[in-house]
């Protein structure tokens, strides 16, 4: 990515579609169930739930009025203020795989009630978040032929959102969901809270993951920096604890397309570094995905997540 920052919100057309006008609890109570809570964040909290008139899981992101940055839109001559974090998952998905499917995990509906704002967005299951997934399924460092297929997809994740103008800036273990479906194993992302339409910009996200140009000049831009999370990420999943930036040896064997991949990835200089399609295009990444290597696994520790 260059240092010129692009247009934002150059898809309202197309993401407004989704936004529902005001509606009362009680109106949403008739169609939404809340289930118990998933987690908290600093702008509200999430709730598993499901639809009720076909019983399709959801999560409700429950965004307090005074706490979420805004953007006031005219949608059908109504004036609305819309979270920034709810166009930005409607931007982020717009783009798909060549399945058809968006990794981002989509926004299903946006509702306005008295006090609070609810998203209503796609809940995967079954699934479990990459860092459970290492945590209770491994001692050590995730297989290598496990690690290329989820960084394939991220990575495709990565371009199909830049090329939409969306930046998500917290690409963490925690915020990629490994989703069991139908036994094929797919990379979905959540937490949106982070992320940006400008592609320059001072930092956001887990400051473990921050480029080094951003330690030496507080700033960076999308693609590099994409990239660095990326190959820290990879760093991260074979080797831990890591603190990603610093120099250190690495303590198991790779092999040399892996670790050729893995160091143009973390290039100190983000001139020199790889570029996002010059990872999709590695030797390292698989052609073709080899889900099965990986679906038993997948499948039990999701099992044991729910114990």
């Amino acid at each position: 990515q260059t240092n010129k920052q692009k247009k934002p919100f150059r898809y309202f057309s197309r993401v407004t579609k989704s936004i529902s006008a005001c509606v009362s609890v009680a109106l949403f109570a008739e169609k939404y169930q809340q289930v118990n809570k998933l987690g908290e964040g600093g702008f509200g909290s999430v709730y598993a739930g499901y639809r009720k008139s076909d019983c399709f899981p959801v999560s409700l992101y429950n965004v307090f009025f005074t706490k979420k940055r805004k953007i006031g839109l005219n949608i059908n001559g109504l004036k609305k203020d819309i979270p920034i974090e709810a166009l930005l998952m409607l931007q982020a998905s717009i783009k798909k795989n060549s399945d058809g499917k968006s990794a981002v995990v989509s926004l299903l509906n946006k509702y306005d009630l008295e006090h609070e704002i609810v998203l209503v967005m796609e809940r995967p299951v079954p699934s479990v978040d990459l860092f459970t997934y290492i945590t209770r399924c491994r001692i050590g460092a995730l297989p290598e032929c496990e690690a290329k297929n989820i960084m394939k997809q991220l990575v495709v994740a990565a371009i199909n959102m830049h090329a939409v103008d969306v930046f998500h800036r917290d690409l963490k273990q925690e915020n990629i969901l490994l989703e069991a479906t139908s036994g094929v194993p797919r990379v979905r992302i959540i937490d949106f809270g982070s992320i940006h339409f400008d592609f320059v910009y001072l930092c956001a996200g887990t400051l473990c993951y921050a480029p080094p140009e951003y330690v030496l000049r507080r700033t960076y831009s999308a693609g590099p920096t994409t990239v660095w999370h990326l190959g820290a990420l990879l760093f991260d999943v074979f080797l831990k604890p890591i603190v990603p930036y610093v120099a250190c040896r690495i303590l198991v064997t790779l092999k040399s397309e892996c670790e050729d991949f893995l160091w143009k990835c973390l290039n100190l200089d983000p001139e020199k570094r790889a570029t996002l399609e010059q990872m999709q295009q590695h030797p390292w990444l698989p052609r073709s995905e080899s889900y099965s290597i990986y679906v038993y696994s997948l499948s039990h520790t999701i099992d044991q997540n729910k114990s």
